[in-house]
């Protein structure tokens, strides 16, 4: 609640916003959803934030994006800043996290008390396997040899934090419906930053 009446009281300071209300739900053609905020930016623009405390099934998120986009709405997807996230070192994202990241193009929007809205891009977490060398069992002094590579990891990532961004410098972004082999994305309305993210391949010095 504390970060809904924070990014209430930031847009109604704005004169860019109108239309500014906490909760209520918009609904046409039997069609409804409520965000958590919801306003007009530059007199065109419907925006809808969703604050999502609590993990959430990519299932849902993706029937609820999906029903901002045939509401006209622009919809922002913003989750609470986990204790365990340290820029450059290694993160066990939720799945919540990991839809999000896929469908803003390579960030998730994470709200930090005191400092507000913060990107993250969650980069491959590499995890290394150390040259080694051992004489055969059994052998007559042969030696044999493995590892020296790294390979990505499956559960963790290694997040790379941005400066934190306000609301109203970011924008309107349309997305196409996009299939991956472990989940697919809804053709979404986003109120996002508009340069998808090129990830790195290794973790930040």
């Amino acid at each position: 609640m504390r970060a809904k009446l924070a990014i209430y009281e930031y847009l109604s300071s704005s004169p860019r916003v109108l239309k500014l209300d906490v909760e209520k739900p918009i609904e046409r053609s039997g069609i409804k959803v409520r965000p958590d905020v919801r306003c007009l930016v530059d007199e065109k623009h419907y925006l809808g934030i969703e604050f999502q405390k609590t993990s959430l099934d990519p299932r849902e998120i993706e029937r609820r994006t999906s029903a901002y986009r045939t509401l006209s709405v622009y919809v922002l997807w913003i989750v609470p800043w986990p204790a365990k996230l340290v820029h450059g070192e290694r993160y066990q994202p939720r799945e919540t996290e990991r839809y999000l990241h896929s469908l803003y193009f390579g960030r998730v929007f994470f709200w930090k008390p005191s400092v507000g809205i913060v990107p993250v891009h969650f980069d491959d977490h590499l995890i290394d396997v150390p040259y080694n060398e051992w004489y055969v069992e059994g052998g007559h002094g042969e030696m044999d040899s493995g590892g020296g590579y790294e390979y990505r990891s499956k559960r963790f990532v290694t997040p790379c934090v941005s400066p934190p961004v306000s609301i109203l410098q970011l924008g309107p972004v349309m997305r196409q419906a996009y299939t991956m082999k472990a989940r697919s994305l809804p053709a979404a309305l986003l109120w996002s930053i508009s340069t998808p993210v090129r990830p790195a391949r290794k973790p930040p010095q």
